[in-house]
């Protein structure tokens, strides 16, 4: 099984840096917006040495069934299998984390679901209580 990793971009690079660099994916879809261009470009530089990386912009960031839409049909288009899907719902906006959180749903059971946004959510709590101790 290879772990594919949905991170939702933000604004601040590190939010979505520290759950990659712990999770270790095989593979990283990048979820973003045009505002958030240049994190994901910066983003890609720092990880596809490590990993392969997929990047998406989502047409509307503040409509969820577009959103959901988008991010459907790039999974998808790269073949991924949604029981080797991982979700970082730590950036982006509450509409774009709403939207993936209805396509983790969508590709699984809810306790596969719920697990796999408790991994991510630790990865990038733990992460932020070690910087900031």
């Amino acid at each position: 099984m290879t772990l594919k990793l949905i991170e939702l971009l933000g604004e601040q690079p590190i939010l979505n840096l520290l759950p990659i660099r712990y999770l270790q994916p095989d593979e990283v879809l990048f979820v973003g917006t045009r505002a958030t261009h240049d994190v994901s470009v910066h983003l890609k530089r720092l990880v596809e040495d490590k990993m392969k990386v997929h990047q998406t912009t989502v047409h509307n960031p503040y409509d969820p069934p577009s959103i959901h839409a988008d991010i459907e049909r790039k999974i998808h288009k790269l073949g991924w299998s949604p029981g080797d899907i991982m979700y970082d719902l730590s950036g982006g906006n509450k509409m774009m984390a709403f939207a993936a959180y209805q396509s983790a749903r969508d590709g699984g059971s809810r306790s596969q679901t719920w697990r796999k946004f408790a991994i991510a959510t630790a990865c990038v709590c733990t992460s932020l209580t070690v910087i900031s101790s």
